[in-house]
Order: C-alpha cells, then structure tokens, then sequence
C-alpha cells in the first residue's frame, strides 16, 4: 500500500511538470515565474519521494531477509 501511494506521488509531480512545461511553451502566460518554482517544486518533490521508495524497499528487503534467518534457525 505504501509502494502504491509513494508511485502515484511521483507520477502524480511528473505529470504536473508536465503540464508546467506544456504551459511555458505556450508562451501565453503573464505570470511565468509561479511556473518555473512549480516545476522546480515538482522535479525536488519527484527526487525526495524516489528517495523515500528506495529506501522503503531497501527497508522491505530487509526485514524479509530477517524474517526468513530467524525461520532457519528458529
């Protein structure tokens, strides 16, 4: 359940990188600078919630690892 929410926020910070990019090519925008600090929020947002994932499978990983050593000699 954590994996699932922690890949919907990324997918979720990519996609409004996206639209911010989309909206910057579009030239039509009056206030350009609230695009670029969104889109520098996103792509920091993007780094911290893959760090958080590596870290919760790292921390899955593990955790089984321990689970199944103390089968064996349990």
């Amino acid at each position: 359940m954590v994996s699932t929410f922690l890949s919907w926020g990324i997918l979720t910070s990519i996609g409004v990188y996206d639209v911010c990019d989309r909206f910057l090519d579009d030239k039509r925008i009056g206030s350009m600078v609230i695009l670029f600090v969104i889109e520098d929020f996103s792509t920091a947002l993007t780094m911290a919630l893959l760090v958080v994932l590596i870290l919760f499978l790292v921390r899955w990983h593990v955790v089984r690892r321990i689970d199944s050593l103390r089968g064996v000699t349990g």
